[in-house]
C-alpha cells in the first residue's frame, strides 16, 4: 500500500519566533526566508524518519484488505475507510469495526476489531481507500523536544555555513543521532 499526502500541515513543528531567536534575528524581515528553510528541513526530516510531525492527511489505496495494514505514523485518527464490495458497490466501513495497534513506538497498524473480519472486496487495484490524519498534533508544543532541537540546529547550519554545511562534524553526527529513536525505517 502506498499512502499519498493530500493535505499538508497547517502549522510548523517549531514556533517561527523561536526559530528567529535561535538565529539571533529580531523582527519579521527574515520570516519568509526562515519559513522556507524550516519547510525544507521538516520535509527532509520526515523523509529520514518516516513519520509525520504535524497534523496532515494521507490517503492510501489497495486491491483488498490484507490481515494487517501499516499506516503512516503517528496516527491521530482514521478519517474513513471506503471499499468496493463484491457486487461492485461503494461502501463505507464503520470505524467501530476496526482497531489501531502500536506494536512498537513508531509503527501503527490497522486491524479488524476483535471478533470482526474485513469485508470481501471487488477485484480492483483500488478496491480499498483509507484516509488518516497523522502527526504529533496541531502545535509546535506537540513536537517531541529532541525533534524540535534537531530542526533548530539544522536551521542554524543552513544560515551559517561554518556551523556544519557539507562537512561531517561531531555536532552534525550528534544532530543526526537525535533522529535514531524516531526512524520508522532505515
Amino acid at each position: 500500500m502506498k499512502f499519498i499526502r493530500t493535505a499538508a500541515p497547517a502549522a510548523m513543528p517549531v514556533h517561527l519566533r523561536q526559530a528567529a531567536a535561535n538565529l539571533g534575528i529580531d523582527g519579521p524581515d527574515s520570516d519568509e526566508a526562515i519559513t522556507g528553510w524550516l519547510k525544507g528541513i521538516v520535509a527532509h526530516l520526515e523523509k529520514q524518519i518516516g513519520q509525520s510531525l504535524m497534523r496532515q492527511t494521507w490517503v492510501g489505496t489497495l486491491p483488498g484488505f490484507p490481515a494487517v495494514i501499516a499506516l503512516p505514523h503517528p496516527v491521530l485518527r482514521v478519517v474513513s475507510i471506503d471499499y468496493v464490495d463484491e457486487a461492485g458497490d461503494e461502501q463505507a466501513l464503520s470505524l467501530s469495526t476496526v482497531r489501531l495497534t502500536v506494536p512498537d513506538e513508531y509503527t501503527t497498524l490497522l486491524k479488524p476489531a476483535r471478533g470482526r473480519a474485513w469485508p470481501a472486496t471487488f477485484s480492483d487495484e483500488e478496491a480499498v481507500r483509507i484516509t488518516v490524519e497523522c502527526g504529533y498534533g496541531d502545535s509546535p508544543d506537540a513536537t517531541p523536544d529532541d525533534l524540535r532541537l534537531y530542526i533548530l540546529a539544522k536551521l542554524v547550519e543552513q544560515y551559517d555555513p561554518a556551523a556544519g554545511g557539507e562537512k561531517v562534524t561531531v555536532q552534525t553526527s550528534y544532530l543526526d543521532s537525535l533522529l535514531d529513536p524516531y526512524r520508522s525505517f532505515a
